[in-house]
């Protein structure tokens, strides 16, 4: 399909790339494979918007991958890492989440702090759902499952409308967060 495109348009890649984008293949695939560690790890750092710049200090974050099971330039065979399933044991997927809700969830960082000034612009007060809907928008557009997003508006619920000029707001966002990364649905690429 794509390559019959590129030679129909006269070798043109944008009509090549037009019908690769608008494709159901493409389309279908989207959040149907599993993160892997390099990709969940660098994904969280610029969604919280750290390492904007280089700067010393980058062995921790290659320690975190490996303990996640992916050591980068050192592939388990010369066919690279596996993809899928593999990323996911009790250990790896324990280290994940946690690695991943603890940095959304600390609001000093200057991408969560974008995501809370965001949320707070929508209005004086956001409701349950509205807060999760933000939440996940802001994140990166994520569906979740139906049971999945009504425990997360359920547990929002118990906070009532939140004023998004209190001092619990930026709290609240923050503990959404947390809540969403730890789905499996954010777990998928």
């Amino acid at each position: 399909m794509l390559e019959d495109e590129y030679f129909r348009s006269g070798y043109n890649i944008r009509s090549m790339l037009r019908v690769l984008f608008n494709s159901d293949a493409f389309k279908n695939a989207r959040f149907s494979r599993i993160k892997s560690p390099v990709e969940a790890v660098i994904g969280t750092m610029r969604l919280i918007g750290d390492w904007t710049a280089p700067k010393p200090g980058f062995e921790p974050i290659f320690d975190e991958m490996k303990h996640m099971g992916q050591e980068l330039l050192n592939p388990p065979s010369v066919e690279g890492w596996h993809t899928g399933k593999e990323w996911i044991d009790g250990g790896t997927l324990v280290q994940r989440i946690n690695y991943i809700a603890d940095r959304v969830g600390d609001l000093s960082y200057p991408g969560i702090q974008d995501i809370i000034k965001k949320l707070a612009s929508e209005g004086p007060t956001i409701s349950p759902e509205a807060l999760v809907d933000g939440c996940l928008r802001l994140l990166g557009h994520y569906e979740l499952a139906d049971e999945t997003r009504r425990m997360l508006v359920d547990h929002a619920q118990k906070s009532g409308d939140v004023r998004t000029t209190s001092a619990e707001f930026p709290e609240h966002v923050g503990q959404m967060l947390q809540m969403i990364v730890a789905t499996k649905e954010y777990l998928y690429a």
